[in-house]
């Protein structure tokens, strides 16, 4: 797991490692907008080329609406798979419903996981990115 870059939004970090894989942190407290994550994307997709994954590393608690995020997530053609890591307790009793909101939003055409840490994450989304190449 090599990063390559670290790009400050502001709001968070953006993370791009080899493999076309980004990660994602959100300040603590942030309200996350739908223009924060076009943000994010923007950045991605200028930063790597090709298809991608993207990781909310969620080591700070902060708000999003879950159904336009996985709007946004679900309209970019490049990106493949998300996962997120959860710290707390809270982040891994809400991955059943923000899944639920996914796969209405994106029809099942987004896989998305959840880890415990940002190396499994990277590992899996490398190894997903791979397997959809074939």
């Amino acid at each position: 797991m090599e990063m390559i870059k670290e790009i400050d939004l502001n709001f968070g970090m953006l993370k791009l490692f080899s493999g076309n894989v980004a990660a994602i942190q959100i300040q603590e407290g942030v309200d996350v907008t739908k223009d924060d994550v076009i943000k994010v994307i923007q950045s991605v997709e200028e930063n790597i080329p090709g298809d991608y994954a993207l990781i909310s590393d969620r080591k700070s608690g902060y708000s999003t609406d879950v159904a336009k995020l996985y709007m946004v997530l679900s309209s970019r053609e490049r990106l493949k798979c998300a996962a997120i890591v959860a710290y707390r307790d809270i982040t891994v009793q809400m991955f059943d419903q923000e899944k639920k909101v996914e796969t209405i939003v994106s029809k099942g055409k987004l896989p998305l996981q959840l880890f415990k840490s940002l190396e499994e994450s990277v590992e899996w989304a490398m190894l997903t990115l791979e397997k959809q190449k074939k």
